[in-house]
């Protein structure tokens, strides 16, 4: 989950403060 939230921050530039973002992405 780390991993992806790097990522994230890469992609976007932004922190991931949220990470049920992340999850609800992940959920569908």
């Amino acid at each position: 989950v780390e991993q992806a939230a790097e990522s994230f921050h890469v992609w976007h530039g932004v922190r991931p403060e949220t990470l049920g973002v992340i999850a609800a992405l992940r959920g569908g």
